[in-house]
């Protein structure tokens, strides 16, 4: 199988996941006391927070690579951004994050926080 190496990718993936860790520290300060950072976002913590964004952050990356007309994007390569996960990993957060985003109650962001992430990765990364 032939993958597609997506020109600036990295960037567009740093931009997408400081959008999200913003948005998800906003709620996580207030709620349980700690930070979600990029760096924690990319890391290994296994806090549903910090793990919900990562699943979000993948899940974005992934579409934004759709979007652009890529027909294959290397999972592997949205894995390595994020701490070397596998190939698999990220086919699990994008399905996980496409279930759950149409139901309000189950993401820990709410719908239209969630909306307005899909937009500015939409309109705003190159």
């Amino acid at each position: 199988m032939k993958y597609l190496v997506v020109p600036g990718l990295p960037t567009v993936a740093d931009h997408i996941i400081e959008n999200v860790a913003f948005e998800y520290n906003k709620i996580s300060l207030q709620k349980e006391g700690y930070e979600v950072t990029p760096h924690n976002i990319k890391g290994k913590v296994r806090k549903r927070y910090i793990t919900e964004a990562r699943q979000v952050s993948m899940f974005l990356i992934n579409k934004h690579c759709r979007i652009r007309n890529t027909k294959r994007m290397a999972l592997k390569s949205i894995g390595d951004m994020f701490g070397n996960r596998v190939h698999a990993t990220v086919i699990h957060s994008i399905k996980v994050i496409d279930r759950l985003k149409d139901n309000p109650y189950q993401l820990l962001i709410n719908k239209e926080t969630f909306n307005n992430l899909l937009k500015t990765q939409n309109h705003g990364g190159n």
